[in-house]
C-alpha cells in the first residue's frame, strides 16, 4: 500500500506525502506560516520586518537595526532615548533662564539658572539687574534699586565722633523718610602700645528707625577687624544712629571716629506724603518728647511728653538696640505733662530707646546710659 503514490510503501515510508503543505509548529517562534515541506519537515518563515538580521520576536528595537549600539548600553541607538554619548554635550532647554544647557546622565537637557544679584528672579527675567526685584517701596512696579530718585547729601551735626573715659558717645541724624541712605565710618582703630596688650578699641554701633517706628540694628564694627566700613541701608529711613564705645577695658583715652556726608535718595512724591503723615499725626496727640539727663551718668533719668491728647490711651516701651522691652506701661493721657522715672542702676550700659505710642501716632527718643 502506497498511499501518497511515491513508490515507498506505507508502512516504510518516513513521510506521509498527504502532509505535505499542511499546516504545523516547528516551535520556533522567529517564524510564521510552518507547514511541512516535501521532506515532511515543519519549516516556516522568518519575520524580520526591520531586516536588521534579528527576527521580529527577538527584536529589542523593531524598526531599527539591532546591531548599531554606539553606547553599548544594550539598547540599540533607533531605540535608545539616552545615548551616553550624548551626555555632557550642549543643548537647548528652551528656558531663558538658564544658560550652559547640556544633556544629564538621564539626558535631560537642563541648564544653570542665572542669577547675579540673587534676588529670586533670573537676569532674562530681572527687572532690576543688580538690585532686588521684591523691594518696591512705592509699588510703582519699578524696584526701589532702579526706581529714578533725587540724589541728595546730608551730613551729621558732627563729622567726627570723639570720647574719652568711661561710656561712650552716639550722633544720629533724622532722614524724614528719604530712601537708601549711604555714608562711610573711617579711622576705626585698636591701639597697642607695650606690644602684648590694647588699650583701647573702637567699637562702633549703627542702628536706624524704619518708616513704622521700629528701631534696627545695622551691625557692630571692631576697631580690631577694620578700619573703616561702608553704610548702606535699603529703603526708607526715618533716622539713624551711630554710637562709639571703648571694646577693651570701658576706659578709653581718647578714641574717634569719622563719619562721611550721607548721600540719599529722595523720592519727592514719597517723601511729601511721609512728612504730611508724620505732621498729621504729630498734631493728633503727641507734641514733644523730652529725656534728661542725657546722656546717663548714673542714678535716675527721665521721660517727659508734653501735651499728651486728651482721653488717649498711651503705651510707654523702654527697649535697647536689639528690641527687648525693659519697661512697659499703659496709662491714659491727658494735657497735662507726664513724667516717667527710671532707675539707671538696673540697665547695663548702652544704648537705649524710649517710645510712647498712641493709637495713631508713635515717637521715639534715644538715651544713651554710660557704663560703670
Amino acid at each position: 500500500q502506497d498511499s501518497d503514490q511515491d513508490g515507498v510503501c506505507d508502512a516504510e515510508d518516513d513521510c506521509d506525502g498527504n502532509l505535505i503543505g499542511t499546516v504545523c509548529d516547528d516551535n520556533n517562534i522567529c517564524t510564521i506560516n510552518d507547514v511541512y515541506d516535501e521532506n515532511c519537515n515543519c519549516i516556516g518563515q522568518i519575520q524580520d520586518s526591520d531586516l536588521d538580521g534579528i527576527c521580529d520576536a527577538e527584536d529589542i528595537c523593531i524598526g531599527g537595526d539591532d546591531t548599531i549600539d554606539n553606547d553599548n548600553d544594550g539598547i540599540p541607538d533607533f531605540c535608545d532615548s539616552c545615548d551616553n554619548i550624548t551626555i555632557g554635550t550642549p543643548c537647548d532647554d528652551g528656558d531663558d533662564c538658564t544658560f550652559n544647557d547640556i544633556f544629564d546622565e538621564n539626558c535631560i537637557c537642563s541648564g544653570e539658572m542665572q542669577d547675579n544679584d540673587e534676588d529670586g528672579v533670573c537676569d532674562a527675567e530681572d527687572v532690576c539687574i543688580g538690585g532686588d526685584d521684591n523691594m518696591d517701596y512705592d509699588q510703582d512696579g519699578i524696584p526701589d534699586f532702579c526706581d529714578e530718585c533725587s540724589s541728595k547729601t546730608t551730613s551729621f551735626k558732627r563729622n567726627r565722633l570723639k570720647h574719652s573715659g568711661m561710656g561712650g558717645v552716639y550722633e544720629s541724624k533724622e532722614l524724614y523718610g528719604h530712601s537708601d541712605p549711604s555714608f562711610t565710618i573711617s579711622d576705626i582703630n585698636a591701639s597697642d602700645i607695650d606690644k602684648s596688650n590694647k588699650n583701647f578699641i573702637d567699637i562702633v554701633e549703627v542702628s536706624y528707625t524704619d518708616m513704622n517706628g521700629e528701631m534696627h540694628l545695622y551691625g557692630v564694627f571692631s576697631g580690631e577687624e577694620q578700619d573703616s566700613v561702608f553704610i548702606k541701608i535699603y529703603g526708607p529711613v526715618k533716622s539713624i544712629m551711630v554710637s562709639l564705645k571703648d571694646g577693651y577695658d570701658g576706659k578709653a583715652p581718647n578714641i574717634s571716629v569719622r563719619l562721611s556726608d550721607i548721600s540719599y535718595c529722595e523720592n519727592v512724591a514719597v517723601s511729601q506724603s511721609l512728612l504730611a503723615e508724620s505732621v498729621n499725626e504729630d498734631n493728633k496727640g503727641l507734641r514733644s518728647l523730652n529725656v534728661y539727663p542725657n546722656p546717663v551718668i548714673s542714678g535716675h533719668f527721665y521721660a517727659i511728653f508734653d501735651h499728651v491728647g486728651l482721653e488717649k490711651e498711651y503705651t510707654l516701651l523702654l527697649t535697647d538696640a536689639y528690641g527687648k522691652i525693659h519697661y512697659r506701661q499703659d496709662f491714659f493721657g491727658n494735657e497735662n505733662k507726664i513724667m516717667v522715672e527710671f532707675d539707671s542702676e538696673k540697665l547695663a550700659g548702652g544704648l537705649y530707646f524710649i517710645t510712647l505710642m498712641s493709637p495713631s501716632n508713635k515717637t521715639t527718643q534715644a538715651v544713651a546710659i554710660m557704663p560703670e
